[in-house]
């Protein structure tokens, strides 16, 4: 795993922590991003992603990443960012769905791409 740090007045803002997604090397997945309560709305979750997009650009053909549906706020952001909905699927709780969200970082097999995300999405489900 790896991270991108954000600090401001010397503490920590947020992080973002990533990997190789394990179930298929097409993919890099975003594991946690979170930011301070009294620092969101600063745009450190923005940098910190862009960072790893930059950081991880040739490497990989697209990045996937899930929030709760409990968690509007967060997918809309996604969405802004460039993250587009895959699947809704319960994948740590079987009382709430997750949203599977994947952002293209080039030129690739598009169709395939999800296709493939979706399988591993629907594998994983709870």
């Amino acid at each position: 795993k790896r991270a991108v740090l954000a600090f401001a007045d010397g503490r920590l803002a947020g992080n973002v922590i990533y990997q190789p997604c394990k179930d298929s090397a097409s993919f890099l997945e975003v594991k946690n991003l979170r930011i301070h309560p009294e620092l969101r709305l600063r745009d450190f979750a923005r940098f910190m992603l862009r960072q790893v997009e930059v950081e991880n650009s040739g490497k990989y053909p697209a990045i996937i990443c899930d929030a709760r549906v409990d968690r509007p706020e967060l997918t809309g952001f996604m969405v802004r960012m460039g993250y587009e909905p895959l699947i809704q699927v319960p994948l740590y709780d079987s009382t709430t769905s997750d949203v599977v969200l994947i952002k293209f970082l080039g030129k690739s097999d598009r169709a395939g791409l999800i296709k493939t995300a979706r399988n591993i999405s629907l594998e994983k489900a709870v």
